[in-house]
């Protein structure tokens, strides 16, 4: 999935297709990749009603749009 960063991002976008994502291995490959820059967000997509893994990731904003969900996402 990610290789490790030379440099982290400041934010990481994850979204459709839905169907083929595993949001859970995402977050992972992205702590091991030291992907996300200390104060870093991830933004995320997923179906409205889906139940997400988000593990010890902390939502900081999210909201819906018609059959759509979105959040932004922190380091713990």
């Amino acid at each position: 999935m990610l290789r490790r960063c030379a440099e982290p991002w400041d934010v990481i976008f994850v979204d459709p297709p839905f169907r083929d994502a595993d949001l859970a291995a995402v977050l992972d490959a992205v702590a091991v990749a030291d992907a996300l820059a200390g104060e870093g967000l991830i933004y995320v997509e997923a179906p409205r009603r889906a139940v997400l893994d988000l593990g010890a990731w902390r939502v900081v904003r999210e909201g819906h749009a018609g059959d759509t969900r979105f959040g932004l996402l922190a380091t713990p």
